[in-house]
């Protein structure tokens, strides 16, 4: 069985029993080390990149955000090189979201480092 919220429920499901998870791509730098601290019972860890990760996934409230967020951060990272979304889409990047994302990215990224 897999966790496949964004990583959201990633510590509980574990503790429930499931045995990976399907991440958006946008995300493998912080997942990948979640993972191996639930894996070796690192609960400081697995806490402390839990919880930017908690507040990253919190932001996206829809399917159009989740894509936007996701393309933005992949533009980040130097995976795309576009952050267009084909349309129709509902949700649209707000200069200050971008920005909130980020900082969560930032605090993720830390963490997970």
């Amino acid at each position: 069985m897999f966790e496949g919220t964004g990583g959201i429920a990633l510590v509980d499901s574990y503790r429930r029993g499931v045995t990976g998870t399907i991440p958006g791509a946008d995300l493998i730098q912080a997942l990948v080390p979640l993972w191996r601290a639930l894996e070796t019972g690192d609960e400081a860890k697995a806490c402390a990149i839990h919880e930017p990760l908690a507040d990253l996934v919190g932001l996206q409230k829809s399917l159009d955000a989740f894509l936007a967020v996701e393309k933005h951060l992949l533009v980040r990272q130097g995976i795309f090189k576009s952050e267009i979304v084909r349309g129709p889409v509902g949700f649209r990047l707000t200069d200050e979201l971008r920005a909130r994302v980020d900082a969560a990215f930032d605090r993720l990224l830390e963490a997970a480092g």
